[in-house]
C-alpha cells in the first residue's frame, strides 16, 4: 500500500490570534505522481463570468479565509484557502460518499509523532463550484476516511476541506482582506499595480516562502525563511533547535502549539522585538516557538536549507497580498491599519466550540499562574455566561475578543462543572 506522510502544521490557535494552535495538514505525497493531472488541469476550468479575473468572496473567520464550495453543484461545503498546503483535501469521506465516486487509491498516513496512523483516499472525476465564480471540472482530490480533526472546535465554524496550491498555482492570486474578496487573475493579462512592493521570496512545490528580517531579542536581526501560509491564523511561528533557549525572547510562556493524532505538541509563545515585512516594520510581534524535531527532510527547500517558520493571516491581513504563482513572485501593499497594536490573550484560557450551532464552549486549557487559573477555572468547564452574555449568543471569536481586552478589565464568567453552576471573576493582565 502506498505511504503518504502528513506533518501537522500550525494554522490557527485556540485564541485564533494568540493561543494554542490546531493543525491542518501539510501533505507530502511520495508515491502519487500528479504531473500529468496538473497538465490536464489547464483545461478543466469553467468560468461563470466573462471577465479575465475571477472574483471569489470569502469570510474571514477568526483569521481563516473560508470560501463556499459546492461538490457536484449539490453538496454545500466550506473550505479554507491554504497557500501553505500543497494539495487540496476533503476532510470527511462521508461527504464524498453521498455521490457515486471512484476511489483510485488508499493511503496509510502517519502523523507528526510517526506512530499514529489514519487513512486517506484519492478520489477522481469530481466537479467543484467555487462560490458562484468558477467550476473546477474532473478533479482529483485527497479524501480523509473520517473527520479526524474536528476543526470546527477551534475555528468556531464548520470546515469541510482545504483549497491548496494545486488549485491556485496557475493564477496570480490577490487577497483583499478588507473587502473579503479573493481574485484569480490571468497571468497573461494581469499587471501588478505600482502601489505594491515586491518582497523577497522563493517557491517550492506550489508554496510561497518569504525571507524576512526578524529580531527576536532586539540584539540582532537575522533573515528567516517563512512559509507564507493563509491557512494559518497566527502572526509568526519560528522553529528552534531542541532544548535551545538562545533563540527565545526574554519573556515566554508555555503553550500547546498543535493538537494532532499523537496529542499536544508543546512550545512557547512570546514577542519578537521586530519583524520587517517589505518596508513595514512591526514591533513586539506575537511569535510562537516550536522545537525543530517536527521538521523532516521534505521541509528542506532551496539549497537543502530547512525553513525557519510560518507567517500567517494575523499579520498578512494587514496588507493586500498578491501571489504570482507563474512568475514566482509575492507583492504586498499595507492597509491603513497595518500599525494596529498586536493583541494577545490576557486571561490564560483556551476554549473550543462544539454542540449545536457551535454554541457550546468548553475550556480546553488553563495557563498555570494566569488570572483564570488563580480564579479557579479548570479544564472541562462549560461556559454558560461571559460578562452577562449567555453562551447562546456568543461566538468563539467573540469570546476571545473579550479575553484580549485591556489589562485590568474585569471578567465575570459562569460555567457548568459536572452538575454544578459556578461563578468566577478575575481581571485581565499581560501574560507576555
Amino acid at each position: 500500500m502506498p505511504l503518504m506522510t502528513i506533518f501537522f502544521r500550525q494554522i490557527g490557535n485556540c485564541s485564533f490570534r494568540n493561543g494554542c494552535f490546531f493543525s491542518l495538514l501539510f501533505i507530502s505525497l511520495f508515491v502519487v505522481n500528479t504531473s500529468s493531472a496538473q497538465e490536464n488541469d489547464r483545461l478543466d476550468l469553467k468560468y461563470l463570468s466573462t471577465k479575465s479575473s475571477i472574483v471569489i468572496p470569502f469570510e474571514l473567520e477568526n483569521d481563516f479565509i473560508v470560501v463556499d464550495v459546492y461538490l457536484e453543484n449539490i453538496i454545500p461545503l466550506r473550505f479554507i484557502v491554504d497557500t501553505g498546503a500543497e494539495y487540496s483535501l476533503v476532510l470527511d469521506k462521508d461527504l464524498v460518499d453521498l455521490l457515486d465516486v471512484s476511489y483510485q487509491r488508499k493511503f496509510d498516513i502517519s502523523g507528526a509523532d510517526m506512530d499514529s496512523v489514519l487513512t486517506a483516499y484519492l478520489a477522481t472525476g469530481l466537479n467543484f463550484r467555487v462560490a458562484n465564480s468558477m467550476v473546477a471540472k474532473n478533479r482529483s482530490i485527497l479524501v480523509l476516511k473520517e473527520n479526524y480533526f474536528k476543526f470546527e472546535r477551534i475555528t468556531g465554524t464548520n470546515i469541510h476541506g482545504i483549497l491548496g496550491g494545486d488549485f491556485l498555482s496557475r493564477f496570480v492570486v490577490e487577497f483583499d482582506y478588507r473587502s473579503q474578496r479573493m481574485f484569480l487573475h490571468d497571468p497573461a493579462k494581469h499587471k501588478i499595480s505600482k502601489r505594491y512592493q515586491r518582497v523577497k521570496s522563493t517557491f517550492a512545490r506550489n508554496r510561497p516562502f518569504l525571507r524576512l528580517p526578524i529580531s527576536v531579542d532586539g540584539n540582532s536581526s537575522n533573515e528567516r525563511k517563512l512559509l507564507l501560509d493563509t491557512g494559518a491564523g497566527l502572526f509568526i511561528l519560528l522553529y528552534t533547535a531542541e532544548n535551545d533557549s538562545t533563540d527565545l525572547p526574554p519573556r515566554v510562556i508555555p503553550t500547546n502549539i498543535a493538537e494532532g493524532l499523537g496529542g499536544a505538541i508543546k512550545g512557547n509563545v512570546g514577542r519578537s522585538k521586530s519583524v520587517k515585512v517589505g518596508k513595514q516594520e512591526f514591533g513586539d510581534v506575537i511569535t510562537y516557538f516550536q522545537n525543530s524535531p517536527f521538521l523532516r527532510g521534505d521541509e528542506r527547500i532551496g539549497k537543502n536549507r530547512i525553513r525557519d517558520g510560518i507567517i500567517g493571516n494575523a499579520l498578512l491581513r494587514r496588507f493586500n497580498l498578491v501571489i504570482d504563482y507563474v512568475r514566482r513572485e509575492v507583492y504586498l501593499r499595507p492597509t491603513g491599519k497595518w500599525k494596529k497594536p498586536v493583541k494577545y490573550d490576557r486571561s490564560g484560557l483556551q476554549v473550543a466550540a462544539g454542540g449545536r450551532n457551535l454554541r457550546t464552549f468548553l475550556v480546553t486549557d488553563v495557563l498555570p499562574g494566569s488570572p483564570a487559573d488563580e480564579a479557579g477555572l479548570k479544564i472541562g468547564d462549560r461556559i454558560k455566561k461571559l460578562n452577562g452574555s449567555p453562551a447562546s449568543i456568543l461566538t468563539l471569536g467573540g469570546i476571545y475578543n473579550r479575553l484580549e481586552g485591556k489589562a485590568g478589565k474585569r471578567i465575570r464568567i459562569m460555567v457548568k462543572r459536572l452538575d454544578k453552576s459556578l461563578g468566577f471573576e478575575f481581571r485581565l493582565r499581560d501574560l507576555i
